[in-house]
């Protein structure tokens, strides 16, 4: 077994004692300024050290503002006003609980959400330090909060409006994607397509027949349900749906390849088996269909 130096051991536990008695005193939220505070505690110990955070993410004071409206920009311009600094250096970050929020903070779509992730990956890497999605439950949990805490300036959610073009795909050298929400194309926990859906689809249709040379492939995700079954049904379901409407639309179906993974596919943790709890912020964004077009690009960077 080995073990950790006494001086280390002395700097964690000082560290955790300090969050511990950390008290608000104004009404905003420096989250970043508070991973840093951290880090400086624990760097003394020359160790490599990972800092969980138990907050939303939404940052209101310091460095980053998102009330500003950070959510409706592009992530990679905000990362670029965000001076470089080694105050993160040697250190991992992990956010247990990024974009879970409270009343009377709107609940972030999948994309506000998206964003947010990509918002705090860059802020993370440009100061020093690397961010990981949570993979455990760790032993120390988030008090209740306490009564009479300032009330942080509430974050604007942007008005996204049902339409392929909030859609962004993404580009690689021989394939485009679009990762489509389900709650977007479904109702919940239902295959069949929203009347809203299927406008969006009309124009994802138009594009796929203008390129008769993309293979198709579509895939269905779904959330972890904890001990229930993977939710693979459904997922095929779904991905069944987008593919026999596109059918419809004009595009063959021999170059479509529909398949449904579940929750086998994961890119976040979405359950919490200590509490038995789902990570709401986290399955919002693993409900989804994939459509990938393969073999040419159709979107221009």
């Amino acid at each position: 077994m080995r073990r950790i130096p006494a001086l280390a051991c002395h700097i964690r536990n000082g560290a955790i004692a300090a969050v511990s008695a950390a008290k608000a005193i104004k009404p905003q939220a420096d989250v970043l300024g508070a991973i840093e505070s951290t880090a400086a505690k624990l760097a003394v110990s020359r160790l490599a050290c990972h800092i969980h955070v138990y907050d939303s993410g939404l940052q209101t004071a310091g460095l980053i503002e998102f009330q500003q409206d950070l959510l409706g920009r592009d992530p990679a311009a905000i990362v670029k006003e965000i001076p470089a600094s080694e105050a993160l250096y040697g250190m991992t970050v992990t956010f247990e609980t990024l974009g879970a929020v409270q009343d009377p903070q709107p609940a972030l779509d999948s994309t506000s959400l998206q964003n947010l992730n990509s918002i705090w990956q860059g802020v993370i890497a440009a100061r020093g330090g690397t961010m990981v999605p949570p993979d455990a439950v760790t032993a120390f949990r988030p008090a209740p909060p306490v009564a009479g805490l300032p009330v942080v300036d509430v974050v604007p959610i942007p008005n996204r409006t049902i339409d392929f073009g909030d859609i962004q795909p993404t580009c690689t050298p021989t394939s485009t994607t679009w990762v489509m929400p389900a709650n977007t194309l479904f109702e919940p926990d239902k295959a069949d397509l929203r009347d809203e859906a299927k406008v969006l689809l009309d124009q994802a249709a138009q594009i796929l027949k203008q390129h008769p040379e993309a293979g198709i492939r579509i895939t269905g995700h779904t959330a972890s349900t904890g001990t229930e079954p993977s939710g693979l049904e459904l997922s095929l379901a779904r991905a069944d749906a987008v593919a026999m409407y596109l059918v419809q639309a004009g595009v063959d179906g021999s170059r479509i390849d529909p398949q449904g993974v579940g929750d086998t596919q994961p890119s976040c943790e979405d359950w919490d088996p200590a509490t038995g709890t789902q990570i709401e912020a986290c399955a919002a964004t693993e409900r989804n269909v994939t459509l990938v077009a393969t073999g040419v690009v159709l979107c221009d960077n």
